[in-house]
């Protein structure tokens, strides 16, 4: 198997859901065989880095930590969703003073361990912020570090698509502009669906309206409602529920075989 580069790059909260999907689309993709997983959660890292060995992936050296010294030394790319989810009640306010915490400690584990790092991806929320303080306490350039930024408009061209019924390719021009909630802009004047000017689908005022607040406050709605994820099993039973925590372990301990390994999902 070919890779880009043999370049270290280390996958900062590997031991959740976003950072072990990084590693294992980093080895997929053939972009470096050397990738490091560092997680503070011991258990789950340890996890992860079992499922992704086991996929096999030719040539792959997959090493993982819990130690940043150890993590951070040598690397020249890292990619960090290492930051702390956004639980019930808490506001984008609130989880910003914890991550706000966590991506200083970043900025400086960049700058004592790998300062000659090349390239760094920060993808915890409150993301444009996190990212501003990681790169500020890092000493990097600005052109090292950036940051999640298409998320909420790739939200805004999927309700779209759905409220049409076409692909989601075919609908351009769907941006959002400004941080995540109520005060985000999102302007429907260079959309097209499928060629076709928004003003011309006969889209009702009240209906944009909607989506456009979906759009702004999918989280809030999102974590107001169990997590419902969509996976084969057996009898054709179609969903589970993962919001009951017990439930979840009782099924994990039965013969059910998972075709992924998820915790739960970060906030965005």
């Amino acid at each position: 198997m070919s890779f880009l580069t043999n370049e270290k790059l280390v996958i900062v909260g590997a031991g959740g859901m976003i950072g072990s999907n990084m590693a294992q689309s980093v080895l997929t993709l053939g972009l470096t065989p050397n990738v490091c997983l560092y997680d503070i959660f011991e258990p789950g890292l340890h996890g992860v880095a079992n499922e992704i060995a086991q996929c096999g992936f030719p040539g792959a050296n997959i090493t993982w930590t819990t130690n940043p010294e150890e993590a951070f030394t040598g690397a020249k790319y890292i990619i960090s969703s290492g930051g702390a989810p956004r639980k019930e009640g808490m506001t984008r306010e609130d989880l910003l003073k914890g991550n706000c915490k966590i991506a200083a400690e970043f900025g400086e584990n960049i700058k004592k361990y790998c300062p000659e790092v090349k390239f760094v991806v920060v993808i915890f929320n409150p993301a444009d912020v996190t990212a501003l303080t990681a790169l500020i306490h890092s000493g990097l350039k600005p052109n090292q570090l950036t940051s999640l930024a298409a998320l909420d408009s790739t939200r805004l061209q999927q309700a779209l698509a759905l409220e049409f019924g076409v692909q989601q390719d075919k609908v351009t021009g769907a941006h959002t502009y400004g941080g995540h909630g109520e005060q985000m802009a999102v302007f429907a004047s260079k959309v097209k669906i499928d060629g076709k000017p928004l003003s011309e689908m006969n889209l009702a005022a009240d209906r944009w309206e909607e989506i456009k607040h979906t759009s702004r406050c999918r989280l809030e709605e999102r974590q107001r409602k169990p997590l419902i994820l969509e996976y084969p099993v057996p009898h054709h039973q179609h969903f589970r529920s993962w919001s009951d925590e017990k439930s979840y372990q009782k099924e994990m301990s039965s013969d059910w075989h998972f075709l992924f390994c998820a915790s739960y999902p970060t906030s965005i």
